[in-house]
């Protein structure tokens, strides 16, 4: 027998055995009722009045009703404090604003990326800032892009370079591969994205 995804409900399938259905029906009528005690007891009074425990290891002796609250109030750890749900084994946290800002923050630390519009400077370079990062990038990726009023050789033959990766800064130099000379102070395009170890 199988079982469905929520509640956990068996269920007969193609291949189970006809000599073996009283047993598959009192497992399906048994899983029926645990489903519905677990439904029933979240609409008590118990089943939605938060558990609150003054510290974890107070919350953690008690038991609760799947999708219950509970809250931890004075912990002297008070990276604790704060509200938590029954999983059906074990009280886990509900994710705070901090935690979020902190998995933002930790998603986010390994990369920068963006869009340069502008020219080159009189060395034909575009500089890239860092915004979040203070060391030099383990290395990054520049795809031009065409501006509009250019024609389709200049996009084709105009190249970037990327040249220099810098602790607070990247130098991407553009090379007018045509003419055979550097792009100095010419209008460039480009998306560009770093990454760090």
């Amino acid at each position: 027998m199988k079982t469905t995804d929520i509640y956990g409900l068996p269920y007969i399938e193609a291949g189970d055995l006809v000599s073996a259905a009283p047993a598959q029906f009192k497992t399906m009528a048994e899983g029926i009722e645990t489903a519905l005690a677990e439904v029933d007891s979240r609409n008590t009074p118990a089943g939605v009045k938060p558990v609150i425990a003054t510290t974890l290891e107070a919350l953690a002796a008690q038991t609760g009703v799947t999708g219950q609250t509970g809250y931890v109030t004075a912990d002297t750890t008070t990276a604790n404090n704060g509200p938590y749900f029954w999983n059906g084994s074990a009280w886990l946290p509900y994710a705070t604003g901090g935690m979020l800002d902190d998995l933002r923050n930790q998603l986010t630390q390994g990369y920068e990326s963006g869009t340069f519009s502008g020219q080159t400077n009189g060395d034909a370079v575009a500089e890239i800032s860092w915004k979040s990062h203070t060391t030099k990038p383990a290395g990054m990726v520049v795809t031009r892009l065409r501006i509009d009023n250019q024609s389709d050789d200049s996009t084709v033959y105009i190249v970037p370079y990327l040249w220099s990766l810098r602790p607070g800064s990247a130098w991407v130099r553009f090379r007018n591969n045509l003419m055979n000379t550097w792009a100095t102070t010419y209008a460039v395009s480009f998306c560009w994205f770093a990454w760090w170890d």
